[in-house]
């Protein structure tokens, strides 16, 4: 009987343990399929929120700059000279999208002073020359300027030479002689 009784108990052992590992199983499929859901909605919310497809935006072409750079290579910086050669201003992405406060101030402050981040260069290189980044206020249509310094400063320096009463030109011979390095990005 002592026998029996041990191998009734090994074998109900042995039943949870498999029961248990099924159990595991079964969870490690949902975390799986989960997870595939997830980056299938994190890529579909990507390229539906990317700029891109058609758009009814007649494109002015912007003036080109080329400047010697260190080694005397030129590089070519695209802006307009006027805001009303850049118009219509792209739109910026929400300063909310952003948690980092000096990030979604960059943000805010492309929103609110398109007309002359419009006549300003990128000086970051990201898309420079590219067809679709014609001044400093595209590097703000999407993303990119949530990782990049440069953009961050330049739209701080901007900012603070329009309110101490400087023109979009003056603020671009400023920036293209790098006035816009020193600016702190956080408060």
């Amino acid at each position: 009987m002592v026998k029996k009784r041990r191998n009734s108990t090994l074998e109900t052992t042995s039943s949870n343990q498999t029961h248990t590992t099924g159990a595991s199983s079964i969870n490690f499929s949902r975390w799986i399929a989960l997870g595939v859901l997830l980056a299938g909605s994190t890529v579909f919310l990507y390229a539906t929120m990317s700029p891109g497809g058609s758009s009814t935006k007649t494109v002015v072409p912007a003036v080109t700059q080329t400047e010697p750079d260190e080694q005397n290579n030129e590089q070519e910086f695209n802006y307009f000279d006027s805001a009303e050669a850049g118009k219509p201003f792209s739109r910026t992405l929400p300063a909310t999208d952003f948690m980092n406060p000096a990030i979604s101030k960059a943000y805010r402050i492309a929103g609110l002073i398109p007309e002359v981040l419009v006549q300003q260069p990128c000086l970051c290189g990201c898309d420079n020359p590219s067809d679709d980044h014609q001044s400093l206020l595209d590097c703000y249509k999407d993303d990119h300027a949530s990782h990049c310094a440069v953009c961050i400063k330049e739209v701080l320096y901007a900012d603070n030479r329009t309110r101490d009463g400087m023109s979009p030109k003056e603020i671009r011979n400023e920036i293209l002689k790098g006035a816009y390095s020193s600016v702190p990005i956080g408060d």
